[in-house]
């Protein structure tokens, strides 16, 4: 179905625009912005914000002025992505870290039309790997990589 607006860049700007605002609002409500002389602990995530929302600007104003077709909205992919993020905030307490990032990533990929189940598996061996990598050998980190209850 076309329609004068282009409605992915529309939403899509405006989701990225929403955030930047969020993050703007949220480092000058809860931390110190400072002054130029003498910079808070939220003048960085200030200023990120506000770089993140005229992005958002950037990519929702041409929108308005080019034709489109209106996408659908595929929401069994979104139901398993969000799934798996809850998989993760639930698994990563009681498991720790390697199954949790194992299923979320796992779940996610196969939330894809075109998936590919040798790919998402490997795809999780090699981020467990990395995360064990990074942060238990190469920044020396105790983090619950692995915490099997017994």
């Amino acid at each position: 179905m076309d329609t004068a607006r282009d409605y992915k860049d529309i939403i899509s700007g405006l989701v990225v625009l929403l955030i930047g605002v969020f993050i703007s609002v949220y480092a000058a409500s809860s931390l110190r912005l400072g002054s130029l002389d003498d910079m808070g602990p939220g003048t960085f995530p200030f200023g990120v914000g506000i770089l993140i929302a005229i992005c958002g600007a950037a990519i929702c104003v041409p929108g308005f002025s080019r034709s489109g077709t209106l996408p659908a909205l595929p929401l069994f992919p979104c139901f398993i992505i969000l799934g798996s993020i809850i998989v993760f905030s639930l698994v990563v307490q009681n498991f720790g870290f390697v199954p949790a990032i194992f299923l979320q990533v796992f779940l996610s990929g196969v939330a894809s039309s075109k998936s590919r189940l040798k790919l998402s598996l490997l795809l999780s061996i090699g981020l467990c790997i990395a995360v064990y990598l990074i942060f238990r050998a190469g920044l020396g980190l105790h983090l619950p990589i692995v915490n099997w209850p017994l």
